[in-house]
């Protein structure tokens, strides 16, 4: 094998000319076909969202193959299919190769002749193919390059000689310098020449040379390098580098028994916090768990404050250690006062990264968290399916208007609730997500008849409710609105519970108005027949994001027509009648039917006479 790459769910690798893919799923292996044989096999693996759109991007080349025009082969499908792409009139051949994805380019390392060398730039990202150049340098022997930085035009180059250092994706470089030799340029001889360098992907990196030294480096305007006392590399030695800075030499401690493909590895590690050119040294076993750091970042900070809690065990088995990071996330939007709150609406990207990359990842492992400080549009509330004010002020004001006709919206509300108007009447909310039911709504909510009628009470009262302060009521928030909106006028914004706290005395036998599942408060209906239409809007600021609301009819039957007359007169003339008609009776039994009744006994009596 000569060189591999990972590109998404698969690895690339050359084998005497031969490119072939092994797909990590399934297992298979397949000889991808190309025109010419290939050497060297360079992916654009990323795992960051910005550059996820060309992660699957792969080059592969001849580094043996010096003709008049550079020839390569690009992928953009994650390395199933490579077409053939050249340059011509650029002789030379290709040393190395990078996927820039912030330029959606290709930086092929040329090298023209043995002491010059420089960069050329194929763009896939455009329609059609656009060659660009960079600025010929010097070099000498074998040339090594590394991406350095957070993004992906920073790089380090080094040969034989010298460390060289570009800002701009190859297009120019710098020397690097020595500051423990008065700032002169680093050269190096055989005996501490480069053999690996490692960059946390910040402005840091870490320079292995072929004794076991070990520099450690800043990129940027001065780049320059220095070398660590008291830490040499020792062979069969791993070297990892994050970005506190920290480097830790990790060491072979065992290999577990198991018959399994899967075996856990332990290893043992020296940790050392470089310090202005000397090193802090930490003795530790440890597994490389424990190295893994887990950054928060917001994409968003303006909606949410995020905070983290990193607790580390003591060894449990082996250097084995168990980490646990808790990450506390707060809204801005809650420390806002009412009316300043929909400012901090909106959706922040929450990213828990392992600065460590896996093999196949060039960028840190990253896992993202979408949170959406608001309403989701595909979030509503129903009602389950078991006389007015238009100045929606309860009849307290102006009353000089007629009588209302409406037409009812079947297609919006369907058929309406029956509900008898002697019964105590409460809608059961149900939570949806598009068409999913989640849950049943059992925290606070308040109605109103949409068109102002007002011809129903509550059963409770603030005192039976159990409040501490004066209860909020649909004529207190009305009447502090200059223009009169009643799907504005009380909610979740300006929500307050009256179970809590302490207020002003208040009259205690105040209606109160605000209903949920799980209370037994609800409303009752006067006696009246007809339909109410209802806006129902959930109160509770902690339940949601959204202004959860919806309507529904509600028709109430059972009532007889209303009378002028009270129960008690009504009472009295019943009681009035029935004793006129006790009298009739008599009288029309005194003078009329006994009067009969002594007629014929008399006429049997004579009929009966012996004469």
């Amino acid at each position: 094998m000569e060189s591999f790459a990972f590109c998404s769910d698969k690895l690339l690798f050359t084998i005497r000319g031969y490119l072939l893919s092994y797909d990590i799923l399934t297992g298979s292996t397949l000889t991808v076909p190309l025109t010419e044989n290939v050497t060297d096999v360079e992916t654009g693996c990323c795992c960051c969202g910005w550059c996820e759109s060309s992660g699957g991007v792969g080059v592969v080349w001849n580094r043996y193959q010096n003709v008049s025009s550079i020839v390569f082969h690009l992928s953009r499908d994650g390395g199933m299919t490579f077409q053939r792409k050249e340059i011509k009139s650029v002789g030379g051949c290709i040393q190395r190769a990078h996927i820039l994805h912030s330029h959606s380019s290709v930086a092929l390392l040329v090298r023209h002749n043995s002491n010059t060398a420089r960069f050329w730039y194929y763009s896939y990202g455009q329609s059609k193919d656009v060659h660009l150049t960079g600025i010929p340098f010097s070099v000498f022997g074998r040339v090594q390059t590394v991406l350095v930085g957070a993004g992906d035009i920073e790089m380090l180059l080094w040969d034989e000689e010298k460390l060289h250092y570009s800002a701009n994706g190859g297009q120019s470089f710098l020397p690097v310098y020595d500051t423990s030799l008065s700032r002169s340029v680093f050269v190096y001889s055989d005996h501490n020449r480069p053999v690996q360098i490692l960059s946390d992907r910040t402005d840091s990196f870490v320079l292995v040379a072929h004794n076991g030294d070990i520099y450690i480096g800043k990129a940027g305007i001065l780049p320059h390098i220095k070398k660590i006392t008291q830490i040499s590399v020792p062979p069969a030695t791993a070297v990892s580098f994050s970005s506190e800075p920290s480097i830790v030499l990790w060491s072979l401690l065992n290999i577990s028994d198991s018959t399994s493909d899967i075996q856990r590895v332990q290893l043992t590690g020296d940790l050392f916090y470089p310090l202005e050119g000397s090193a802090h040294v930490c003795k530790v076993i440890m597994s490389l768990l424990y190295l893994w750091q887990l950054p928060v970042t917001s994409d968003n900070p303006s909606i949410v404050n995020t905070d983290t809690d990193l607790t580390v065990s003591e060894i449990v088995d082996k250097g084995i250690r168990e980490s646990k990071m808790t990450v506390n996330i707060s809204l801005v939007a809650s420390t806002l006062p009412i009316g300043e709150k929909e400012s901090a609406r909106g959706m922040s990207n929450i990213k828990i990264s392992l600065l460590d990359p896996n093999p196949s990842c060039m960028a840190s492992t990253s896992k993202t968290t979408h949170i959406v400080a608001g309403c989701p549009s595909y979030k509503s509330i129903r009602v389950r399916r078991d006389v007015y004010d238009p100045y929606f002020l309860q009849g307290t004001g102006d009353s000089d208007w007629s009588d209302l006709t409406v037409q009812y919206d079947y297609w919006k509300l369907g058929c309406p609730h029956r509900a008898y108007y002697g019964f105590v009447y409460k809608p059961v909310l149900e939570l949806y997500e598009y068409n999913i039911f989640k849950e049943v709504v059992v925290t606070d909510f308040v109605l109103l008849e949409v068109h102002g009628m007002h011809n129903y009470h509550y059963t409770k009262t603030a005192e039976q409710a159990g409040c501490t302060r004066k209860p909020q009521s649909w004529l207190e928030m009305l009447s502090q609105q200059e223009e009169v909106n009643p799907y504005t006028a009380w909610t979740r914004e300006n929500y307050e519970d009256c179970l809590s706290g302490s207020g002003a005395t208040f009259d205690k036998q105040q209606s109160y108005e605000i209903l949920s599942n799980g209370t037994s408060n609800g409303i009752k209906f006067s006696q009246y027949n007809g339909i109410y239409i209802f806006n129902v809007t959930v109160l509770d600021k902690d339940y949601s994001f959204c202004q959860l609301s919806t309507q529904f009819a509600v028709e109430v039957f059972g009532a007889f027509p209303k009378t002028q007359l009270s129960p008690l007169t009504i009472m009295m003339y019943t009681c009035l009648v029935g004793l006129i008609g006790t009298v009739l009776f008599y009288i029309i039994d005194v003078c009329y039917l006994r009067d009969g009744e002594e007629e014929e006994e008399e006429e049997v009596r004579r009929d009966s006479f012996p004469y």
